[in-house]
């Protein structure tokens, strides 16, 4: 098993038609899909701005060792900067981040898929 598995996984869902993967490391994998930056108000007045793009990176620990059990670990968000209502300064945010992990391909994109009930890359 390895991550080039969880990103094919990954591209045949529909939210992710448009992913770009990077070339595969031996052990993990960036990919990105491009979007229209935001910039809004939330419910409590703080100003973000919104990146053009989500980042999705894929990983693969323990392949060779024989003491650890093989893990797989992916985290997804769109990266930003936000100002408090009142202050001046940004800072930086990840915007709905999901974290999912699991020891098979079917776990993780399991984990993934059901985190993703209800998202939307808007």
């Amino acid at each position: 098993m390895n991550v080039t598995e969880v990103t094919e996984k990954i591209k045949s869902i529909e939210l992710f038609k448009d992913l770009i993967l990077k070339d595969a490391s031996i052990d993990s994998q960036h990919g990105m899909i491009k979007v229209k930056p935001r910039h809004f108000k939330d419910a409590n007045k703080n100003e973000v701005k919104l990146g053009s793009s989500y980042s999705l990176f894929v990983a693969h620990m323990y392949q060779d060792s024989t003491e650890m059990e093989e893990f797989f670990y992916l985290t997804f968000n769109r990266r930003g900067e936000q100002r408090d209502y009142r202050r001046r300064s940004f800072y930086g945010i990840e915007h709905n981040r999901i974290f999912a992990s699991g020891y098979s391909v079917e776990e993780i994109i399991n984990d993934f898929e059901r985190q993703l009930i209800g998202y939307s890359l808007e």
